[in-house]
């Protein structure tokens, strides 16, 4: 889980069905839905917390000092398990 906050994450969620809306003339049939729209989740996320550190005075971080883990094994283990 990229957020730990269920608010955040909620946001976070709809945040990235609005982008994904907003480009989906750029979605290449054939590619998996699923990735697609994590990469554009993951995208948003490493950018608020880019943000939140420049506005706390952090400067900029590099997205692998902030990356616990990126998701992806455990997006694919429950869309697989959902798929069952």
């Amino acid at each position: 889980m990229l957020s730990k906050a269920r608010d955040a994450a909620d946001d976070l969620v709809q945040a990235t069905c609005l982008r994904a809306i907003e480009l989906a003339d750029q979605f290449v049939p054939g590619t998996r839905i699923d990735q697609w729209l994590f990469a554009i989740l993951r995208s948003i996320w490493l950018n608020e917390i880019r943000s939140q550190r420049i506005r706390g005075g952090g400067g900029f971080v590099d997205a692998e000092d902030v990356l616990i883990s990126d998701g992806a094994r455990e997006m694919e283990t429950n869309i697989t398990a959902s798929m069952g």
